[in-house]
This record gives C-alpha cells, structure tokens and sequence, in this order.
C-alpha cells in the first residue's frame, strides 16, 4: 500500500544526516564537552551514539511496517508523524527538566528562531512531498532518488557551512567518488523499473532536496557558540512540526478515518 511505502522512505532526512556526519564528529554536544580525558574515549562515545540511533531507527522502521500492516490497519501516516513529534518533543523536554542535559533560553529562540523554523518547515516539505510522490512513481524509483541525496547535502554543505577560520567546508575526493558510486549504482537499480511520472520525479525531488538542506541547516545550528545541540534542537523544531504536521492532518482524508478507528476499535471481536 501507498502507506507501507511511505514509511519505507520516511527516514530519507535521517538518512541524510547521517550520511552528513562524517564532517560533524568533532563537534560534540554543548554538554558532552570535558566528559572526555582522550580523543579515543570521545570517538568510542560517537561510535556508541550512532550505534544507538541506527539500532533505534531500523527498530523505528519494522514498527512503523507493522503498524500500517493488514493485521492492525493504521493507515493515517499524517497522524503517526504528528505523534512521532509529539513524542519527541516529551522525551527531549524529560532531558531538559529532568536530567539537566541541556537548557532551553529565549535568547536562542531570538537568535536563530528563523533557521529553527526552517528546519521544521523543510522536515514537513520532505515528509509531505515523498508521500504524495508515491501516488505518481514506484517506490524503487523513491528510493533510486532518495539515494542520491548526498550529493545535494555535500552541495548544500560547502555553499552554508564554515569552519572554524571561516572557509568553506571541503569534502575529499574519495568521500565525492563514493557518493557518485553510490548514486550509479541506484540509479542501474531502478533502471528496469521506471514506473513515475514527471509530476512524481518533481515531488520526490524536492523531498529529497528538503532533506539534503534539512540536514546542513541542522548541523549549522548544533555549532558550539549557538549553545544548541541535539536535545533542545528537537525540542524547539520538534514541537513547531507537531503543530504544522496537526495542520496538514486536519485539512487532509486522515482525519475522518482517525475519528472513525476508535469505534472499529470497540466494535472489533
């Protein structure tokens, strides 16, 4: 179903990010900094924190299958992202007043509420454009596309980000050439199945374009001297999606068959 494949390409901004974080490993969050006697304690900490995320992302993803699968039938990918975000938001909120890991502040909603927004704004673009891609292509040509979406982030990537003397961010050839393979190789996947309209190659272009700029504006932002990181950074972005993600599920066919699940609930043997 259109639901099933949506989930399957829901995770392309993580995606993104993660693939972005090879020029992001030396910078620690705020409140990591002097945890560590040694640059092997910090990289084994790294390693244990992505270890972590892809453990809970690919967990994320088989129940994200099995809730939208014919046995429980939650059809409403809308509302599911919307509660994602909630949650998200709670959990980070727990870190923040609960165990002091980071700190919340007006001064930085002042500074850099404009990017905080963007960031919300580009997830809902890429989550909201790849669904509606799936009415238009096949879901190995979303992934075929999804795949490349490295080269926009390195683009994206040496056009916003500086280092620490104001310089572009350089990528190594061999980090270029990886991702050019990578890209070859999805596209001679998808080459015996090019199931998509010029309407759907737009949509899952500009998702995956979202999701590229999401992730280098997400890395600008976790910068030592904005004091963010990644716990307050989804605190701030992850409230403003659950109230654009409320909006879009208000104004779209979810909402009748959410209010409608309840009572086949109750009805069910």
């Amino acid at each position: 179903t259109q639901s099933i494949d949506a989930f399957l390409s829901d995770f392309r901004p993580r995606r993104a990010l993660s693939l972005h974080m090879a020029a992001c490993l030396g910078r620690l969050p705020v409140w990591i900094e002097g945890a560590f006697d040694t640059r092997r304690e910090q990289l084994v900490f790294v390693g244990l924190l992505l270890l972590g995320w892809l453990t809970l992302n690919v967990g994320l993803h088989f129940f994200s299958l099995y809730a939208v699968s014919e046995r429980i039938g939650f059809d409403f990918p809308l509302f599911y992202t919307m509660w994602h975000m909630i949650i998200s938001f709670g959990g980070s909120s727990l870190l923040i007043f609960g165990f002091q890991y980071a700190e919340i502040s007006w001064v930085h909603w002042k500074a850099y509420k404009g990017q905080i927004i963007l960031l919300s704004v580009l997830f809902c673009i890429s989550y909201a454009a790849n669904i509606a891609s799936l009415a238009h292509l096949s879901l190995s040509v979303n992934l075929g596309v999804s795949a490349c979406v490295p080269l926009p982030t390195i683009a994206f990537s040496v056009a916003f980000e500086r280092d620490a003397i104001g310089q572009p961010i350089a990528y190594p050839r061999r980090v270029v050439a990886a991702v050019l393979v990578t890209m070859a190789g999805a596209s001679v996947a998808v080459a015996n199945h090019p199931e998509a309209s010029p309407f759907g190659l737009v949509l899952v272009i500009i998702a995956s374009l979202a999701a590229a700029l999401w992730a280098v504006v997400s890395a600008t932002l976790m910068k030592p001297e904005t004091g963010l990181g990644a716990i307050n950074l989804t605190w701030y972005s992850s409230f403003l999606s659950a109230l654009m993600f409320l909006a879009m599920w208000l104004c779209s066919r979810e909402l009748s068959g959410a209010r409608a699940l309840p009572l086949a609930v109750r009805v069910s043997p």
